[in-house]
């Protein structure tokens, strides 16, 4: 008797007590066990319990990339018993074709079972046919050390994309300077008999060391609108683009310390103010020198200067460096002004500027040169014919000459006389600038004014479709609140008549096909619910929530003309 009072103190343990321990029961499950490589899949992770810590997923990198992850709980009470559990759910997307298996993953010292996947090579279908493809190119497979080579990628679509990212250029070899050529091109194509929307990107690379240089395949990531719904994400990738970057070249002979500058192209230009070169007495020569360079960056450019000779004083002025990114190439400039001022009366030979670089396109060193006048300064601000004088000197706008006695008191007379004149014009130029700026800002204002008065005409314009929406809104609300799927389609399909008044918009897919992907999602969820196989019971706080974060109604909706590429692709 004794015996049968063991078993069923036991039977009583096992059913009653050990179920209130919370011991987590770890369930793995994928949506699809056989993908191609460049498609994603959902793995899910569920477990009952209380406390369960978060899941250990060691060894779920090692033959796929984890895209994105999310987790959410749940708590039910069924027959006065709390039950909790939790989900978690991996987006993952596999490295190679080939038999894998997903790994025991372990909850609160509980595992899950092992799943095999299957990985097949991606469909590649021919331009024309394929929804998205690439061209790629580079303008030179040869270069040189710190010469420019372009990159080009072209992106085509041929079909609504969501949730979009294209990675930047990826290079091997070495060490590579990468810089982004002027604005996204976006222009439309025809292959075959489809029509697709190209995107084009460039890229200026500058290596740093001679070898062989790999540039990754570029890589995009979207989902796909197909067959009225979203896809999950996927992966598109280009071929790969070797480049074979050379030494650097000896310096041309004449030229023993020429820096090594690998341009596609070098303009120097100088501009002298007088343009005649004839200096008055006390007034210093201006020479600015300007120097352009296709294919390098500001800080590969070289100084330039103009060198001193006897009698003749050089005053540099800060460069001033530019670099500008063209839809092809990039493009710097170095520009300084020099101010020359002449010590002594004479005829002054400045001697010619002259500047190697090396052309990428010819393969040579070239000699860029500019030939500048001659300087012819008169000798009445020192007054003498010998530079020093023994008795003391005076300092005269720059330029050192003896005591103002005699013909060099007239010239310093001459200097002042000169100074007092070009106060009075600065003051006259201000009082003109200070009367223009009046107007304008009396200007400004006023059609600032006219502006607000527009804006106001038309927020009244369309209060009528503003206050129709937002009734139909809260009709949509209060359906989700109830969780009655049919009254928020329906009440769903007059919201969207006054959001976009200008379209046509008769179906749920109409609709989702114009807003954020978190609401296209929540309105598959209700489609589904209505017209799917299986009846499932609908909760509409997710519709709700994501119906709240659209726009102001009555205009075409921004949603509908955002970008489809953030930064690189115009909406489509």
């Amino acid at each position: 008797m004794s015996f049968s009072y063991v078993r069923l103190a036991l039977l009583v343990f096992f059913c009653v007590l050990v179920p209130r321990l919370g011991l987590a029961e770890v369930i793995a499950a994928v949506d699809r066990s056989s993908v191609q490589v460049n498609e994603s899949f959902s793995l899910t992770l569920t477990a009952d319990g209380g406390e369960l810590g978060e899941p250990d997923i060691t060894g779920l990198d090692t033959h796929f990339d984890i895209l994105g992850r999310s987790q959410n709980s749940s708590i039910s009470i069924i027959n006065g018993e709390r039950q909790a559990s939790r989900r978690w759910t991996y987006v993952l997307l596999p490295k190679s074709p080939g038999e894998f298996e997903i790994p025991p993953l372990s909850i609160a010292g509980r595992q899950s079972q092992p799943i095999p996947i299957l990985v097949r090579e991606a469909t590649v279908a021919p331009p024309g046919e394929a929804d998205v493809f690439f061209e790629v190119a580079v303008d030179r497979e040869q270069s040189w050390v710190q010469a420019q080579v372009v990159y080009t990628i072209k992106l085509y679509l041929g079909v609504a994309v969501r949730q979009t990212s294209l990675q930047d250029p990826v290079v091997e070899g070495g060490e590579v300077l990468i810089e982004r050529l002027g604005e996204d091109r976006r222009y439309d194509a025809q292959i075959g008999d489809r029509m697709y929307t190209v995107n084009e990107r460039s890229f200026a690379l500058f290596p740093q060391s001679s070898g062989e240089f790999t540039i990754a395949p570029a890589r995009f990531t979207a989902s796909l609108w197909e067959r009225g719904r979203i896809s999950s994400p996927r992966v598109f990738e280009s071929e790969p683009k070797t480049i074979d970057v050379r030494p650097v070249v000896s310096p041309p002979p004449g030229y023993p310390n020429a820096r090594w500058l690998p341009a596609r192209r070098i303009d120097l230009q100088a501009q002298l103010r007088p343009e005649d070169g004839i200096l008055e007495p006390g007034e210093p020569a201006n020479v600015r020198l300007q120097l352009q360079a296709t294919g390098l960056m500001s800080n590969q450019l070289p100084e330039i200067s103009i060198a001193e000779q006897d009698g003749l004083r050089v005053y540099p002025d800060q460069p001033d460096l530019q670099t500008r990114s063209l839809p092809n190439s990039m493009r710097s400039s170095r520009e300084q002004s020099f101010a020359v001022i002449a010590a002594r009366g004479g005829v002054f030979e400045l001697p010619e500027l002259s500047l190697p670089w090396f052309d990428v396109n010819l393969g040579e060193w070239q000699v860029a040169s500019v030939a500048l006048p001659a300087l012819r300064a008169a000798g009445a601000v020192t007054g003498v014919s010998s530079p020093t004088v023994p008795a003391p000197v005076a300092d005269v706008g720059g330029v050192t000459a003896p005591p103002a006695t005699g013909t060099a008191a007239a010239g310093v007379s001459d200097i002042e006389s000169r100074r007092e004149i070009f106060r009075l014009k600065l003051a006259v130029y201000g009082l003109l600038a200070l009367w223009l700026a009046t107007l304008w800002v009396f200007w400004r204002s006023d059609r600032v004014r006219k502006s607000a008065r527009r804006k106001a005409r038309k927020a009244h314009d369309t209060s009528a479709p503003f206050r129709g929406a937002q009734k139909a809104l809260k009709l949509v609300q209060r359906a989700c609140d109830q969780n009655d799927a049919a009254a928020a389609a329906r009440e769903l399909r007059v919201w969207a008549k006054y959001y976009w008044p200008a379209a046509r918009v008769r179906s749920l897919g109409d609709i989702a096909a114009r807003v954020t992907p978190e609401a296209a999602n929540a309105i598959e969820g209700l489609n589904r619910s209505l017209y799917g196989r299986e009846q499932t019971p609908w909760q509409g706080k997710v519709l709700r929530k994501a119906l709240t974060q659209l726009h102001h109604p009555g205009t075409e909706s921004r949603l509908a003309q955002r970008d489809v590429l953030p930064a690189l692709f115009p909406g489509r």
